[in-house]
């Protein structure tokens, strides 16, 4: 499924195993909660925020050098299915559980 959103927050909590997700925000956070038995490769990015990931092994890239890009890519099981999340004006948090 996807979304596309301004000016607010998104939050998705899935009790399900995912297998493809599309989540573009202007200024606002994304909170995404996945199950742990999820198989997808996940690339997340936002302009002028954080990604704060937690459970899930994804390897975050914050910005360094002046810039106000964060990025964090990397996979759950198999990384069968896509997760792809983008923001600007704010922060991503990705939980696994």
């Amino acid at each position: 499924f996807g979304i596309d959103n301004s000016n607010g927050t998104i939050e998705v909590v899935s009790r399900q195993a995912v297998n493809k997700i599309r989540i573009k925000n202007s200024f606002g956070q994304i909170y995404l909660e996945i199950p742990e038995t999820s198989s997808v490769s996940v690339d997340a990015q936002t302009s002028f925020g954080s990604i704060q990931t937690e459970n899930t092994g994804i390897t975050v890239i914050q910005a360094e050098g002046g810039s106000s890009e964060s990025s964090a890519r990397g996979q759950l099981g198999a990384g069968e299915g896509k997760v792809y999340l983008r923001t600007s004006n704010g922060s991503i948090e990705i939980k696994t559980r």
